[in-house]
């Protein structure tokens, strides 16, 4: 239980150390800015409690907001998604999957694992930008940020994985 703790103590530093020293600085063509403390999400077993999942979410996006100057926003997405999430791996997550299994390539599948994070990232995309501009005037640059972000960090959260599984 203590080794899970420190475990996700450290996924939670290395993406926020990431996020905030090297991607928030990523503007891709002016819009795309890549999200990658989203990760985050997807290394919790099936069985992981929903109280667990929102604690731990909210304390990573806190922190995120603390250090981006972005006031909860990032806290409120990644609450949002968290509470959304177990409902989508009930959906998605194939019926042999062992309880205790991090979802992963190999525990789902290489397609339905892409669908299941461009879902779930979509999902916080969208909430994060939607409060973020907090308006639809110019719906045409909400529209850019939210999907170039959306591809960027899917792509780097599909690699994350990619390198994470082969180990």
């Amino acid at each position: 239980m203590i080794l899970v703790f420190f475990v996700r103590l450290l996924w939670v530093l290395l993406l926020v150390a990431l996020q905030v020293l090297i991607f928030n600085h990523v503007h891709f063509l002016g819009y795309a800015t890549p999200l990658v403390y989203v990760y985050f999400l997807f290394l919790f077993p099936l069985e992981t409690s929903r109280n667990s999942m929102l604690l731990w979410s909210f304390a990573l996006g806190l922190t995120v907001d603390v250090f981006s100057d972005t006031p909860g926003v990032a806290a409120a997405s990644m609450t949002l998604s968290a509470l959304i999430q177990p409902t989508l791996l009930r959906v998605m997550a194939p019926q042999d999957c062992v309880e205790d299994a991090v979802l992963s390539y190999r525990s789902m599948g290489t397609g339905a694992y892409i669908r299941y994070v461009a879902l779930v990232t979509v999902l916080y995309h969208l909430v994060f930008f939607s409060l973020e501009y907090f308006s639809f005037f110019n719906g045409l640059d909400l529209l850019c940020s939210m999907a170039g972000s959306w591809l960027l960090t899917l792509f780097i959260c599909l690699a994350f994985e990619r390198l994470r599984s082969s180990r």
